[in-house]
């Protein structure tokens, strides 16, 4: 039996250990030959505090190489102005401004909402018992613009590229919530005003030569129903001995060989190729990309462009409300893809009707006035005036 020192003993685990971070260090590190390259779209928009925008940007050109991730940013710098006035017979030292805000971004292309909350308290103001003038006197404050939020910056990293590629647009639904309370006294009187701007950009990051670029004259992927996808391509100087790898991917980073075709070049060194793919394992999925792994007679392997195959329409979102629970207001996304012509009615859990309105041609709507409702459960539901198509949501007054 061979016996082994503590030191071979101790050499071995060290160079295990460089092994093992050898490899792993293999398996993460993108493949990727020339440095990595990032092209970005923004835009920026303003209003007061309360808003629902819809963003649209190009997908990416898959041809441009291979898509790593898609940065979200959104840089928001919100003012705001209040003033408040003690209506109580005696002074009050601790008077607070409570300011909130949220955003939230929503899309199909997202697997969730992505969402942000920040909240600030202004004060202590003491103001004095109430003197029977109307804004002015030490019962009285006015403050602002004050800066809630300077530039502030969230952002986050998407790795399901699938649904950023190919062509056409991504849409965004930025929806800005800004709402406050007062704190210290139930008498009083309080007006507020907020002035924002939202600098939004989404940033791709990709490999432009990630692989080597297969010899093909074109390549295309088709639907042809709900359980089928043909895949069609031609290439050009064909030669014997090639193999076409078809594979499949649903996140854009891992992918799965289908099926093998070899290689069959006529007498101009030409030939054309068709696969038909099952679609019943990406069931689940929005959008499948299909690649092929063109493999050389020496081993030399290049891959060609990506072809996005949409499985599930995803036009038609939630109707959404915001805040929820409210107070003073709600904003209300439809959720529906292009603009339209609603009913909108507020019910109570009881079923007694508070509000009938009509809005024409939009996608958002703002329900104000909710402070002179008794506070409690409700129900808002919205008839496209069109199709008669109906959705509702509970809201919660507080």
């Amino acid at each position: 039996m061979e016996v082994q020192s503590p030191t071979m003993k101790t050499g071995k685990l060290i160079l295990s250990l460089l092994l093992s971070l050898q490899l792993t260090f293999v398996l993460k590190a993108q493949p990727c030959v020339n440095p990595m390259q990032t092209l970005s779209y923004d835009t920026l928009f303003s209003g007061s505090g309360n808003a629902f925008s819809v963003l649209s940007f190009p997908k990416f050109d898959a041809s441009l190489g291979t898509l790593l991730d898609i940065k979200v940013e959104a840089n928001i710098t919100l003012l705001y102005s209040f003033e408040l006035e003690n209506r109580e017979l005696i002074t009050i030292n601790n008077y607070r401004v409570r300011v909130t805000r949220e955003d939230e971004i929503g899309s199909t292309a997202l697997l969730g909402s992505l969402t942000s909350s920040q909240t600030r308290t202004y004060g202590p103001y003491p103001l004095t018992a109430w003197d029977g003038v109307v804004g002015s006197g030490t019962d009285y404050t006015a403050r602002g613009p004050l800066f809630v939020l300077n530039h502030y910056n969230y952002s986050n990293t998407l790795y399901n590229t699938a649904d950023f590629l190919g062509t056409g647009n991504v849409e965004f639904d930025y929806m800005t919530t800004t709402y406050s309370s007062v704190l210290g006294s139930v008498n009083y009187t309080f007006n507020a005003t907020a002035v924002d701007s939202v600098s939004f950009r989404i940033t791709y990051t990709y490999c432009p030569s990630m692989f080597l670029k297969a010899d093909l004259l074109s390549f295309q992927a088709v639907k042809k129903s709900e359980e089928q996808a043909l895949l069609n391509w031609s290439a050009g100087n064909e030669e014997s001995g090639r193999r076409y790898e078809i594979q499949a991917s649903t996140d854009g980073r891992t992918y799965q060989t289908l099926g093998s075709v070899f290689s069959h070049p006529d007498g101009l060194q030409r030939a054309d190729y068709q696969y038909n793919c099952s679609l019943a394992p990406y069931r689940n999925s929005r959008v499948v990309l299909f690649r092929l792994r063109q493999v050389e007679k020496d081993g030399t392997v290049k891959y060609s462009n990506l072809q996005a195959v949409t499985l599930h329409s995803t036009a038609v979102k939630d109707m959404r409300l915001y805040p929820n629970p409210a107070s003073q207001f709600v904003q209300i996304s439809t959720g529906a893809p292009v603009a339209g012509n609603w009913q909108l009615e507020l019910y109570s859990v009881q079923g007694q009707r508070f509000r009938t309105q009509t809005f024409y041609q939009t996608r958002s709507i703002v329900l104000n006035g909710l402070d002179q409702l008794p506070r409690g459960l409700y129900m808002i539901r919205l008839t496209q005036l069109d199709t008669r198509e109906t959705r509702q949501k509970t809201l919660l007054l507080r």
